[in-house]
């Protein structure tokens, strides 16, 4: 009988210890058939998917998406650019043949100084112009100087100059009748090039109400407009108003 136990405890023993045998047996098999190292890659594969790489990968697409709108954005900015470099200057060419129309229409082979100048704001400097009865004495002398020169509401110079009272006639507490040496200087902007135009002339300030203009001769000239000769009509309106007619 003790022996019989003993073969029992033995046996218990061996059977136990098959397990483990079998575990070892296992593991060490999927390593030599190289699978081993597949399986615990495919594992943390799986672990390292988590909820936080979803959201990035889900911003991540959502950020390609709007690689195209940006990139059409961008174009759409240079093709405004664009557009507008060319808008400005077609307006500068269509200015251009304006002028060179004007020359034609004209006779002009050079510059053509054409268009109507508003001059407005004078800086004015009067001498006295009557005797101790009252009379307007002829001779003198109207002077002003930074006057502004407009096309419609753009500032395109300045204008000075100088008149003398030709005659004793009244017009509104002054001499109506004057005698005009006066120079229309340009800065260069809107239509006219940068150059000065002299004119001298008679002008009655009556014209404002009459609607007869004056007529003034344009003796001279510098800058882009050296060598001018033509006429220009000045009448009253809203200022000084010049019509020019002339060429450099």
């Amino acid at each position: 009988l003790r022996r019989s136990k003993k073969t029992l405890s033995v046996k218990s023993t061996s059977i136990t210890a098959k397990p483990s045998k079998m575990k070892i047996s296992f593991l060490t098999t999927l390593s030599l058939l190289g699978l081993g190292a597949t399986i615990v890659h495919g594992h943390d594969s799986l672990r390292s998917t988590g909820v936080g790489d979803v959201a990035e990968d889900s911003n991540t697409a959502h950020k390609m998406k709007l690689i195209p709108l940006q990139m059409k954005l961008m174009a759409l900015e240079r093709s405004m650019a664009t557009s507008l470099e060319t808008l400005t200057t077609k307006v500068a060419a269509v200015e251009i043949v304006n002028t060179q129309m004007a020359a034609v229409e004209t006779g002009c082979k050079g510059t053509a100084i054409t268009g109507t100048v508003v001059v407005t704001n004078h800086k004015v400097h009067n001498v006295p112009g009557k005797d101790e009865a009252g009379a307007f004495l002829p001779a003198a002398h109207t002077v002003w100087h930074d006057a502004d020169i407009m096309v419609g509401k753009k500032n395109v110079g300045s204008s000075q100059g100088s008149c003398i009272q030709t005659s004793q006639v009244e017009w509104m507490g002054m001499g109506r009748f004057i005698n005009c040496i006066l120079t229309l200087s340009f800065n260069g902007s809107g239509i006219y090039q940068s150059g000065s135009v002299m004119l001298q002339g008679g002008f009655d300030f009556n014209s404002g109400i009459s609607g007869v203009a004056s007529v003034l001769a344009v003796t001279g000239g510098t800058g882009a407009y050296a060598g001018a000769s033509g006429e220009s009509t000045l009448s009253l309106g809203n200022g000084f108003v010049y019509g020019l007619d002339a060429c450099a």
